[in-house]
């Protein structure tokens, strides 16, 4: 049966699972029960609506082979092997996410004011992971829940794709960027992990490597506006106005961060890792929104957005404490935003570093220089 089904792969997904096989390969959907592979199936819909969009924008970004990775943990990959471009997702990745919104939902207390709330139960709901070897790890012993309110359900869904969505582009910016491309002009192939460095990143420096996840996280943003703009119609008629959107959006987005770890800055220590620290991604990702309002000419809507900003972010904490065994802290964003921020300049300045690297592998313009002057 194993070899049936191995057959009837495209030569991409063979690749793909050979690229990925250490990390448990190819999840395939012929394999699994209907509603399972249904859920992996909505995802690949996802990407195929983003991609067509991102090729529309950018027409000479080559095809991009996606699959979900047979694998538990909290992780996500772009890589380019043999010429070719990949973009693979953990299991876990969508299986905590989506665990996380649908218990936040599932809670009497979470977003009271969107659907009937009282449908709900007010137990606390624990999130379905461990920790392992420094991965956050899907943990199907937690009891598994069911949301009563169908505009809770269906918002709890919108959630799980926004977040989704959020880590395809940033996916996708480091093949459309030249972020990938540059990596394997030195060894022939690369695979950027999103935790933990591979050989091909350590030589870069984290510094730089830094400075190319704060490339990612702007573009996802910038162009999640830009779908929304799109497929707005598309969407739960909670969010049908703009100023509801940006609350969901954010609470999103804040979640997502505080799953990769929301820890008190030390600039000696995180300097050292991967990625900026997250609590300073989603301070970067607040700072790239003002600069998008400003951009656009949309000083309303920014204006509103900031001015809530923090009741926003203590929603999302809330929320998100309550799934967890972290304590409720609302000054935790408000007090290392502060601590961070010329940790963040330097971040933006050692863009002028790397841009000249990843230039001749990009596949659409690049951000200008940062101004450092202005930034002092």
């Amino acid at each position: 049966m194993r070899y049936y089904v191995f057959l009837l792969m495209t030569d991409d997904q063979r690749n793909f699972n050979e690229l990925f096989a250490h990390r448990g390969g190819l999840l395939e959907t012929s394999k699994l029960p209907k509603p399972t592979s249904t859920f992996i199936e909505h995802f690949e819909s996802l990407f195929s609506s983003i991609f067509e969009f991102l090729k529309q924008r950018y027409p000479k970004l080559p095809p991009v082979q996606f699959g979900v990775i047979l694998n538990p943990s909290l992780n996500a990959f772009a890589a380019k092997s043999d010429g070719k471009y990949y973009l693979g997702l953990h299991f876990g990745a969508l299986l905590i996410l989506h665990d996380a919104f649908n218990k936040m939902f599932a809670s009497r207390d979470i977003q009271p004011k969107i659907g009937n709330c009282q449908l709900e139960t007010n137990e606390k709901k624990n999130l379905s992971v461990r920790p392992e070897n420094g991965d956050l790890i899907f943990d199907p012993s937690q009891e598994n829940v069911k949301i009563s309110d169908p505009i809770r359900a269906d918002l709890a869904r919108y959630y799980t794709d926004t977040a989704v969505s959020f880590v395809i582009l940033h996916e996708m910016c480091h093949i459309i960027r030249g972020h990938v491309g540059y990596l394997a002009s030195k060894k022939g192939h690369a695979t950027w992990s999103e935790i933990a460095l591979g050989s091909e990143q350590q030589a870069m420096g984290n510094n730089l490597w830094q400075s190319l996840e704060m490339d990612a996280d702007s573009f996802a943003t910038n162009h999640f506006f830009l779908l929304h703009d799109r497929n707005r119609d598309r969407f739960p008629m909670l969010i049908k106005d703009i100023k509801d959107f940006y609350s969901h959006w954010i609470f999103t987005t804040y979640v997502f961060f505080r799953l990769m770890g929301f820890n008190e800055l030390d600039y000696e220590s995180d300097k050292l890792f991967a990625h900026p620290p997250a609590v300073l991604r989603m301070a970067m990702v607040i700072a790239n929104l003002r600069t998008l309002f400003d951009t656009n000419k949309r000083a309303a809507e920014g204006n509103y957005v900031m001015s809530q900003m923090g009741d926003f972010l203590e929603q999302a904490e809330k929320a998100f404490c309550s799934v967890t065994y972290f304590h409720y802290d609302p000054d935790l964003f408000k007090r290392n935003y502060l601590r961070g921020e010329s940790y963040a300049l330097e971040i933006a300045a050692n863009w002028n570093k790397v841009r000249p690297l990843i230039q001749p592998f990009a596949f659409g313009e690049l951000p200008p220089m940062v101004n450092i002057i202005d930034n002092e």
